[in-house]
């Protein structure tokens, strides 16, 4: 009868253990969910540091050429972006983006399209061209 008793208190034991640790995954994504927009400015200005030093290193030559750079040069940007930007976040925050996003790939994909659009609306690269297009047309009505 003891061994009984002693059974029945271990799975009780055992219930709640498995009970907390729901629990407390449950209170882990709320919290995650409630401070969702303290997260996201957070990665957007760590995006947007990455992306500034990413862009005058590899990119800004082009724009100011008012040329497109290869597909092998953006590539290697965006690979250093997702770098520089995992650098400035650091371990701990990485960690909990990454949780808050369900894993890596849908993180770095975040990542890839906020570069995306930042160099497709590359005001720099625009101006340049416009400027171009307005001396060639200077040079044609002459």
């Amino acid at each position: 009868m003891e061994y009984a008793s002693l059974i029945l208190q271990a799975f009780i034991i055992i219930f709640f253990i498995i009970g907390f640790i729901k629990g407390f995954a449950w209170i882990q994504r709320y919290f995650y969910i409630t401070r969702f927009q303290t997260y996201i400015g957070v990665l957007n200005y760590h995006m947007e540091k990455a992306y500034e030093i990413v862009h005058k290193d590899k990119i800004l030559i082009f724009s100011l050429e008012a040329v497109r750079p290869p597909e092998v040069d953006v590539d290697k940007a965006v690979k250093e972006f997702c770098k520089l930007t995992i650098k400035f976040l650091g371990p701990m925050l990485y960690r909990e983006l990454k949780n808050i996003y369900g894993n890596d790939d849908v993180l770095l994909f975040t990542m890839v399209e906020y570069f995306n659009a930042q160099y497709e609306s590359d005001e720099i690269r625009e101006t340049s061209v416009n400027s171009l297009a307005a001396k060639k047309n200077e040079v044609e009505e002459e």
